[in-house]
């Protein structure tokens, strides 16, 4: 475990946490990896306009663990998974002429960032060689919004007013690759494999005028993505002689994309 902790001139403290741990979890068949952890980092902007001090804090929290095990005589199998998520409570620059370490907008900047994965692999050797299957998912979710309040007149806004501009993204991801390879003996070397995957993306996009709360919408965007491509590849090595080799191999791939908007201005 660790623990630790700094100070900023004229900005917030700062704070670390952090903790791991290997541990066998049955003697040469099961093991595990897992660490936790959780950085603070103080602010030092001050928002002159909303009257707040340090208002850039970011917080990081986080865990990924690992599992490694046997099962039987042919199998062994890997797993791991992580998850990561950052806060930040308002972006990290200063408006020119506000002052050292200032800011003028009118809303604070937040943004969220959140990462998850997994993955499971499978190996198996055999006299004739080794099989791999390795799938893993991704999801990754983000949004951020920002001070459009300089840009309303360009959706048409007239009097002044504080806007905001906010984008949510979410994403996955489904991946698939499985392999076979020759043992290390013998001239001929060569390995067969297929990969597949699939990729999902929404995105809502808005421009408001009045402030977070408010219904007057100047802009939106509904934005969904999907993706899939497959594989399938292979090499074949022989050693013709000690000094000299011939390779072939080949790889076939295919892919689509479809994507659907809505927007409304």
């Amino acid at each position: 475990a660790r623990i630790g902790g700094s100070l900023t001139q004229a900005g917030a403290p700062s704070q670390q946490y952090e903790a791991m741990i290997n541990a066998p979890l049955a003697r040469d068949r099961l093991s595990l990896r897992a660490v936790a952890y959780e950085t603070i980092q103080g602010g030092y902007i001050d928002a002159t306009d909303l009257r707040l001090s340090n208002v850039d804090k970011t917080t990081r929290t986080g865990a990924r663990a690992a599992l490694k095990g046997e099962i039987g005589s042919d199998w062994v199998i890997n797993a791991s998974m992580g998850f990561q998520s950052i806060q930040s409570n308002d972006a990290q620059y200063v408006t020119p002429g506000a002052g050292r370490l200032h800011r003028a907008n009118q809303i604070l900047e937040s943004s969220q960032n959140n990462f998850a994965q997994g993955a499971v692999s499978a190996v198996r050797g055999e006299p004739w060689g080794q099989f791999k299957s390795t799938t893993a998912f991704v999801q990754h979710r983000y949004s951020s919004q920002a001070d459009a309040s300089n840009a309303l007149p360009l959706f048409g806004a007239g009097a002044p007013s504080v806007g905001s501009y906010v984008e949510p993204i979410d994403l996955e991801m489904l991946t698939e690759d499985a392999v076979f390879t020759s043992p290390n003996t013998g001239p001929l070397q060569w390995l067969l494999g297929a990969y597949g995957s699939a990729t999902w993306e929404k995105a809502n996009s808005v421009v408001r005028a009045g402030g977070l709360g408010a219904a007057q919408i100047l802009y939106s965007e509904r934005r969904a993505d999907f993706r899939n491509a497959a594989a399938l590849y292979g090499e074949a090595s022989f050693a013709v002689t000690d000094r000299m080799t011939v390779t072939a191999g080949f790889r076939a791939a295919a892919s689509d994309a479809q994507t659907t908007s809505d927007v409304k201005a």
